[in-house]
C-alpha cells in the first residue's frame, strides 16, 4: 500500500515538473541551465571525463561560493520570474538524457503540489522512503516519529552517497514547513548544513514581494500578506547566513 501511494506521489511531482518545464520557451535563462549542468556534474561518471568547456564552466561558475563543504544550490527570485519553469525543464530534460544521468537517484518534489507536500514530515518521509527502495538501505523509519526524522536525514544521505549518486530537488523551500505557523526558520533546522560527496541539492525559494498595505483595506489580509513576506525574508537570510550558494533570478533576461 505504501509502495503505491509512494508511486503515485512520484508520479504527481515528476508530471508537475514536466508540464512546468513545457511552459519555458527554448534556451531561456541558459546561464541558470549552465549553472545547474555544472552544479549536479558528478566527476566519477562512467561516461569519461568532462569537456574542458564544461569544467570551464564548473570553475566559473564555483568560483567566490563555498566550495570546502558539499552545500546546495539555491535559485531565487519574485514569484512569477520562471524560476521553478526553469529549474522543472532542466530536471526533465535530465532524466531523458541517457549516458551517466541514469545511474543516479532522481528526486523532484514541488512544495504546493498537495496540501502535504508542505510539512517537513512529509517531504522527509517521502525522500528517506524512497532512498531505502532505491538503494536498498537498511535503515527502518516506519516506527520514527516525526520530531526523529531530521535525525535520521543524515544517517540516509550517507549510506545513500556509498551506494551511488544522488540529486535532490526541492522547489519552494519557502513553503515547506511544520505544518503549523511557526517561524520557516525554525522549519529549515531538518535540511543539514552540509551533505555527503555524491549528493547534490538543489532548491528554490522565492524572495519577499514590496506591498504597499495601504491599496488593501481588509485589515486580516494586510496581516497575511506581511506574514508571508517576512517568512520569505526570514528564510533567505537564514540561507545567507549558511553561505549557500544562491542564484537570482530576479532581473535576467534571455541573453544573459
Amino acid at each position: 500500500m505504501l509502495k503505491c501511494i509512494g508511486h503515485a506521489e512520484e508520479i504527481l511531482h515528476n508530471t508537475f515538473a514536466r508540464l512546468k518545464g513545457q511552459s519555458v520557451k527554448v534556451d531561456l535563462f541558459p546561464s541558470i541551465e549552465e549553472t545547474l549542468d555544472a552544479f549536479c556534474s558528478f566527476h566519477d561518471c562512467d561516461s569519461g571525463a568532462e569537456s574542458a568547456d564544461h569544467a570551464a564552466i564548473i570553475g566559473d561558475t564555483l568560483l567566490g561560493y563555498r566550495t570546502d563543504v558539499n552545500c546546495p544550490l539555491v535559485i531565487s527570485g519574485p514569484s512569477g520570474s520562471g524560476k521553478s519553469a526553469v529549474l522543472a525543464k532542466w530536471f526533465t530534460k535530465r532524466k531523458q538524457d541517457g549516458n551517466c544521468n541514469n545511474a543516479e537517484f532522481q528526486f523532484f518534489h514541488v512544495a504546493g503540489a498537495s496540501r502535504r507536500s508542505t510539512f517537513v514530515s512529509h517531504v522527509l518521509r517521502r525522500l528517506m522512503r524512497d532512498l531505502r527502495e532505491h538503494f536498498d538501505l537498511d535503515i527502518s523509519i516506519d516506527d520514527a516519529d516525526d520530531e526523529r526524522l531530521p535525525w535520521l536525514f543524515p544517517r540516509f544521505l550517507e549510506a545513500a552517497s556509498k551506494k551511488g549518486r544522488v540529486l535532490i530537488i526541492l522547489d519552494g523551500l519557502h513553503r515547506i514547513g511544520n505544518g503549523s505557523n511557526n517561524d520557516k526558520v525554525a522549519g529549515m533546522k531538518w535540511l543539514p548544513l552540509q551533505f555527503p560527496e555524491g549528493v547534490k541539492i538543489v532548491l528554490t525559494t522565492t524572495t519577499p514581494s514590496l506591498y504597499d498595505v495601504e491599496d488593501f483595506e481588509d485589515e486580516h489580509l494586510v496581516g497575511a500578506i506581511e506574514t508571508r513576506e517576512l517568512k520569505k525574508k526570514k528564510v533567505l537570510l537564514e540561507l545567507q547566513r549558511r553561505k549557500w550558494r544562491i542564484e537570482d533570478m530576479e532581473g535576467m533576461d534571455e541573453s544573459q
